[in-house]
């Protein structure tokens, strides 16, 4: 056992599924964000684990960053919770993307998650969505 172990335990995280980047400095990363870097078959990250650490923490940011922005587009747009999400997600996918889309929409997945709103409907959690940001369709 490490040294936070018992931390993690008293929160209900499994210890096994954290990735370890030094003794002083723990990342969690969730597996739903690991999973993100994992083939069909595979049961390692295509990626190197500090790089995922560090590809997590900004997407976390990304996603709480967000809440205040998706709290102001639903009270002064009038649109629908779904609405505010997919209007996140096309943004975080157009031009000067810093997150690819698999990323993007578990940054929604989360966003979604952090407001208590339902998910987007869809494949991975959300619409289908192309590459540079264009809805491919939108699911009801």
């Amino acid at each position: 056992m490490w040294k936070n172990d018992d931390k993690l335990l008293a929160q209900g995280i499994d210890p096994q599924r954290r990735i370890h980047m030094s003794d002083d400095n723990l990342t969690f990363v969730p597996p739903s964000f690991i999973a993100l870097y994992l083939g069909p078959s595979q049961s390692r990250p295509r990626i190197p684990k500090d790089e995922i650490a560090q590809r997590y923490e900004l997407c976390e940011d990304l996603a709480q960053l967000l809440t205040e922005t998706a709290s102001h587009m639903l009270h002064t747009l009038h649109i629908t919770e779904g609405d505010v999400l997919y209007r996140c997600l096309v943004g975080l996918m157009g031009e000067g993307a810093v997150v690819t889309p698999d990323e993007a929409q578990w940054v929604i997945r989360r966003l979604a998650e952090l407001m208590h709103w339902q998910p987007l409907p869809g494949a991975n959690g959300g619409p289908e969505v192309s590459p540079d940001g264009g809805a491919v369709s939108q699911a009801a």
